[in-house]
């Protein structure tokens, strides 16, 4: 069968869990804007809570490339980082408490990642980089499309690559 919204058992609400997952990598060069990812998104409906996890891979082969991420989301959205990690190669996680209201992000300590203009930035690297988000999203009245938004930090003719495998996990909470 087949479920669309929310389903109640014995006055227990189910609510289904949506996975995104890209399936083709995507490549930005020489643009420092931050744009939605088309994949790594969801449709948000009015008041409601949700716990959302990303799992970002990205390759640059160029340690001039930077990565830098941010989020966006309906007018008054109110966004609430638990935590992110980063992990390269042997190189050890990375652990920040963040975080941000609306499509503004900050990160409250700086343990490796730079924070500048109210998003995230990863260091340029020859090797592919993994980097694992996990926030709560609270929509107020208006309904719409909470995405991650990303770009290069610095502009370059190299591309940076968000990778085939990454994806994101949303689970509506209330």
């Amino acid at each position: 069968f087949n479920v669309v919204g929310d389903l109640t058992v014995n006055s227990k609400s189910i609510v289904p869990v949506l996975s995104v997952r890209a399936t083709s990598s995507l490549a930005r060069n020489s643009d420092t804007t931050l744009n939605a990812d088309p994949i790594l998104q969801f449709e948000a409906v009015a008041n409601s809570s949700y716990h959302v996890e990303i799992y970002l891979l990205f390759y640059c082969g160029n340690t001039g490339v930077d990565c830098r991420l941010g989020f966006s989301g309906p007018t008054s959205s109110a966004f609430f980082a638990e935590g992110v990690s980063m992990a390269s190669g042997s190189a050890a996680n990375t652990i920040q408490r963040c975080g941000f209201t609306g499509s503004h992000f900050a990160v409250s300590t700086n343990g490796g990642a730079d924070v500048y203009n109210n998003v995230i930035d990863i260091a340029g690297s020859t090797s592919s980089q993994l980097i694992k988000i996990s926030m709560d999203v609270r929509i107020q009245g208006t309904a719409g499309t909470v995405s991650l938004d990303w770009g290069q930090g610095t502009s370059n003719g190299t591309n940076l690559n968000r990778n085939f495998g990454s994806f994101m996990k949303v689970d509506k909470v209330g």
